[in-house]
């Protein structure tokens, strides 16, 4: 038996890319051959991974061998993995609505919107999901799969970050109050609101505040110039957009971090939250899809969005440190649920149950 992983796209950094790498080690920790199979492969990537060529993947499959298929976006495997003769689990890291991405990219649009479809044309072909949060089983249920679904949080090895950041970033904005947003320009992630917020709070509060928007827009090239544009509507100074950026400059912003603000409207998990964990960086939060269940009875969570009062809430933990260390004791707790040796060995059970059923259906 052996168990390949399929990807449409293998990038190096991002959490999926991170995942896969993270359970290769897993299925050869348990004995299991493995190979990963995309349709891009950076060449980063230090893993066992090939080109996908559809006729010399079929030719080397079993009836006993195992496809995990990592679900995030329309792709032409979620039409071609119906037809492998071969057990099927799929890892479910959601899909934004099209909806949001119209205005700005509509390659991303429709990618999303034919990914929607194939994910519900996949019922009756796949034999276990692993959903990477609660939100996300919620969603497959409520679309109608059958098949066993449970929670798998995503595979994060947080010693990563213990990598030496960029001094430069902190020496430069080691004074004064930081906020910072980690995550793709995307309009999903609403980050305008962001600024809504920020725009009171420089403007009523405290003017020598910062406001870091991190990640890259390749892709929403045109949400980015309207957030631009926004920024200089409002006459804003102090407002960085930092695009891609090497990790040691990910983790210097954290350093620097005072509140990590987040608005999103849709994340399937939201990794950041748990980077800002990590780094003992309080946050505040939109109430939105899969984020209540990431950040736990951790952070500030707001069921509007009332930008005076996420300026307020931002004031609070700058003024009461009391209050902050609360809030930080929360998130460390919290934090415990993803660790990476209690979100391994959870994979290593399910992957094993599953692959005991296997044996006694013969």
């Amino acid at each position: 038996m052996k168990i390949y992983q399929i990807v449409p796209s293998l990038s190096y950094g991002d959490a999926i890319g991170n995942e896969v790498i993270a359970i290769d080690k897993v299925i050869r920790e348990l004995g299991y051959n493995t190979m990963t199979f995309s349709d891009y492969i950076d060449s980063r990537i230090n893993i066992e991974a090939t080109i996908y060529d559809k006729n010399t993947f079929t030719s080397q499959l079993t009836n006993k061998d195992i496809i995990i298929y990592h679900k995030a976006i329309g792709s032409h495997f979620s039409d071609e993995i119906k037809d492998f003769k071969c057990k099927k689990i799929m890892i479910y890291h959601n899909m934004t609505p099209k909806e949001f991405f119209l205005q700005y990219n509509k390659k991303t649009a429709l990618a999303l919107e034919n990914g929607i479809k194939q994910l519900e044309d996949l019922k009756g072909y796949i034999d276990y999901i692993l959903a990477d949060s609660e939100y996300n089983k919620l969603e497959l249920e409520e679309m109608g799969f059958k098949c066993g679904i449970d929670v798998q949080p995503l595979v994060i090895n947080f010693e990563d970050y213990n990598k030496k950041p960029n001094e430069d970033i902190i020496n430069q904005y080691s004074s004064g109050t930081n906020i910072i947003f980690t995550g793709r320009i995307a309009p999903n992630k609403k980050q305008e609101d962001i600024i809504k917020v920020f725009y009171y709070y420089k403007n009523y509060v405290d003017k020598d505040a910062r406001l870091f928007l991190i990640g890259s827009y390749n892709g929403t090239e045109k949400y980015y110039a309207k957030l631009r544009g926004f920024v200089k509507k409002l006459k804003l100074t102090d407002v960085y957009f930092t695009g891609h950026i090497p990790f040691k400059d990910i983790i210097a912003y954290y350093k620097i971090a005072d509140v990590f603000l987040c608005m999103s409207e849709h994340e399937g998990f939201c990794v950041p939250l748990l980077e800002s964990m990590y780094f003992n960086v309080p946050i505040i939060a939109f109430n939105s899809s899969a984020i209540s269940y990431t950040l736990g009875d951790s952070g500030i969570l707001l069921n509007n969005k009332n930008y005076i009062e996420y300026s307020e809430v931002i004031r609070k933990i700058m003024q009461d440190n009391t209050y902050k260390q609360e809030l930080i004791g929360k998130q460390k707790s919290n934090l415990q649920k993803f660790r990476k040796s209690f979100t391994v060995e959870m994979f290593k059970n399910n992957l094993n149950k599953f692959i005991s059923d296997m044996e006694q259906e013969k």
